[in-house]
This record gives structure tokens, C-alpha cells and sequence, in this order.
């Protein structure tokens, strides 16, 4: 079947299509934008919460929907990014533009990414199993592990949102 890995870089290949196709979308947030404001004092609980949820819906529903619901997150959340820093560009340079995303997206980014992949594999393991008749207690070690770095990393993503981020933000 598929491994972890290839499924890995996969949906990397998938978020790195689908953030280049919000980047150079015709769309233009003109009207939006007066609504697209970088909050400068997040609060850490809430940031942590929002992102574990939405990550954490991605394990639990692509599973559901054979992996469906991982694709929608990649498309929304890798196309609205793509969007945003297109949008942020025409107004600001590239590092002002980066700026808002890349110091806590340094650990968001992969949990995004995990989550996903985690979404893709666990039907891809639910089939095999029912094939063989039989659970696999080390696949499930294995979700149950990458789940806990989903929450590592999401966590240090809201405490870098929260306390560092503010601080470098130049837009």
C-alpha cells in the first residue's frame, strides 16, 4: 500500500500546487482587504485551541471521508495562504509580506502538513487492515505518535504566534 512517506510528500507536492495556484489567482482581495488585519496581540489560548481543533478535525474526518476532507483543508488553507501573501506583495515588499507567516509557520506549516498526511494515511491503512482481517497495533502506535507531534507543534506555533511574531511583523 502506501507509505507514510510517500503520502508525506504527496500532499507536500499537493500544498505547494495549491498555495502557487492562490498566489497567482486572479482573485484580488481589494475588497477584502480593509478586513485583512494582522491581529498584533493574539491570545495564546485561543490560538491554540482554533488550530489544534481545525488540525485535529483533518485526522479525525479524512478518515471518514476516505480522505476527502484532508484535500479541502490542504486547498483551503495552502490556496488562502497563497492568496494572502500575493495580496500582502502588491502592497509591501516580500520580507514584510513574509513576515506575518513565517516565524510561527515554521512549526504551523509542518503540524498543517502532518495533519493532512495523517488524514490520508489512516484510510489507507483502515483498507488494508480490513483486507488482512487483522489490526496492526504498530500502525496505530504510529498515528497515535504523529497525533502527539501535531500537538507539540501546534503549540509551539501559538506560543511563537502569540509572544514572538508580534515583534517582527513589519506590515
Amino acid at each position: 500500500m502506501f507509505s507514510f512517506k510517500n503520502i508525506g510528500r504527496v500532499v507536500l507536492l499537493l500544498a505547494c500546487l495549491f498555495f502557487t495556484v492562490g498566489y497567482y489567482s486572479p482573485l484580488y482581495l481589494k475588497e477584502a482587504s480593509s478586513g485583512l488585519e494582522i491581529d498584533s496581540s493574539p491570545v495564546f489560548i485561543e490560538l491554540f485551541f482554533h488550530n489544534l481543533k481545525v488540525n485535529l478535525y483533518c485526522v479525525v474526518f479524512s478518515p471518514i471521508t476516505l480522505g476527502i476532507y484532508a484535500l479541502i483543508y490542504l486547498v483551503l488553507n495552502f490556496f488562502s495562504m497563497g492568496l494572502i501573501v500575493s495580496h500582502l506583495r502588491t502592497e509591501h515588499t516580500w520580507l514584510d509580506a513574509l513576515s506575518a507567516f513565517v516565524i510561527h509557520g515554521v512549526f504551523e506549516v509542518p503540524a498543517m502538513l502532518l495533519s493532512a498526511a495523517v488524514g490520508f494515511y489512516i484510510p489507507s491503512k483502515v483498507v488494508l487492515m480490513i483486507l488482512k482481517k487483522k489490526v496492526v497495533v504498530e500502525e496505530i502506535k504510529k498515528i497515535v505518535y504523529f497525533v502527539a507531534i501535531i500537538i507539540v507543534l501546534t503549540f509551539i506555533a501559538a506560543i511563537v504566534e502569540t509572544f514572538v511574531s508580534p515583534h517582527f511583523i513589519r506590515i
